[in-house]
């Protein structure tokens, strides 16, 4: 059987293509660095350490050598909690466990190693360092599931960061979004990138997606000297990680309701006009696992609301000159998923996700 073959401006087209489709995800920070230094008892460097770093959650594995002044990097972690070994000869294994590393973040380990038997092992805690100069702060996942949120935006939890406040809507398209305004601008000049890609409306600012809360690992809020790898600004930046399959399988579901009849009126009501009425619900779930352990991962979540509202408004009586105020119906209906896959190892690693938003809204 004779294979065609495909023109050689064919493949170059197709190439070109994909890098091209690939530059704006490459552009923006969705990982953390791990870096440090190996010492002897002496606090002299030690070359040639064999430098180990493990995730917990998958499985991967990074290896790298120090040079002659005793130091390594790891750029380019994903978001996770990682083991650390070090290992040389003439010295004992040197071992740290539980590194969390966020997302945005550099941090350094100190590693003293002590004169032994290879086969023993030091573990120590607490020999990780935070190095930035960005003034940040990271929401991590023990947050985003413990705090409760009116509404499940995860964004509402940047407001937790000092120099961060709430700014008013602006567009009619954005009354689902939250803006996030820092250093005296507008929320509308905040960038926002989801694993890296721009998640920027150019048109009216302000995010294009949101996201099931259930499929945020965590996310970064730099308000002030942050460098130019998480992209342009003119406010705050943004940064979303969203969460992966691991090899241990895991899920969550949940129901949340809100109703008229469990809350106290508001302070503006009236006794002569009627009681607006109010129900919300909302369904969400997640589930990820791993399709290949140590290799291939999945994860999906979704989310949807069901709420029924209403607003305050007034009919005009011409013949009468007044004015009658009633109510008038406020449906919302939000249906928000993603789908994400991650392949590959150490030195290669793809991920494909699939996210979207449904919201009909017609009172404003």
């Amino acid at each position: 059987m004779t294979v065609p073959r495909r023109p050689l401006g064919s493949l170059l087209t197709t190439a070109l293509l994909l890098v091209a489709l690939a530059h704006p995800a490459a552009a923006q920070v969705s990982t953390a660095t791990l870096g440090g230094r190996v010492t002897d008892p002496q606090q002299a460097p030690v070359a040639s350490a064999a430098v180990s770093v493990r995730n917990e959650a998958t499985g991967a594995t990074w290896m790298v050598t120090t040079g002659p002044d005793g130091r390594f990097s790891l750029p380019m972690l994903p978001p996770g909690v990682y083991d650390a070994d070090v290992q040389v000869g003439g010295f004992s294994t040197w071992r740290a466990e539980g590194i969390v590393l966020q997302v945005g973040q550099d941090r350094q380990l100190e590693a003293q190693l002590s004169v032994g038997a290879v086969q023993e092992t030091i573990t120590v805690s607490r020999a990780v360092r935070a190095v930035t100069t960005a003034v940040d702060g990271v929401v991590s996942r023990a947050t985003i599931e413990a705090l409760p949120l009116n509404g499940r935006n995860y964004l509402e939890l940047a407001l937790l960061v000092p120099g961060t406040v709430p700014t008013p809507l602006f567009d009619p398209t954005k009354t689902n979004s939250v803006l996030i305004a820092a250093a005296g601008s507008m929320g509308r000049g905040s960038n926002i990138t989801i694993d890296g890609q721009d998640n920027n409306d150019d048109v009216v600012g302000g995010p294009l997606l949101n996201l099931p809360i259930d499929a945020v690992q965590e996310f970064q809020i730099a308000t002030n000297r942050f460098g130019a790898d998480l992209g342009r600004s003119a406010s705050s930046v943004i940064n979303v990680v969203t969460r992966s399959g691991a090899n241990t399988p895991h899920g969550s579901g949940s129901i949340y309701a809100r109703d008229s009849a469990w809350q106290a009126l508001p302070a503006t009501y009236n006794s002569s006009d009627p009681a607006p009425p109010f129900d919300r619900q909302q369904v969400s779930g997640s589930f990820g696992g791993a399709l290949q352990p140590d290799r291939t991962f999945y994860f999906g979540a979704a989310e949807f609301r069901d709420q029924n509202g209403a607003l305050l408004v007034g009919t005009r009586d011409t013949a009468t000159q007044t004015i009658t105020r009633g109510l008038a119906e406020a449906p919302l209906k939000d249906t928000l998923w993603m789908l994400r896959l991650d392949t590959g190892g150490p030195a290669n690693r793809f991920t494909v996700r699939y996210a979207g938003e449904w919201a009909s809204k017609t009172c404003p």
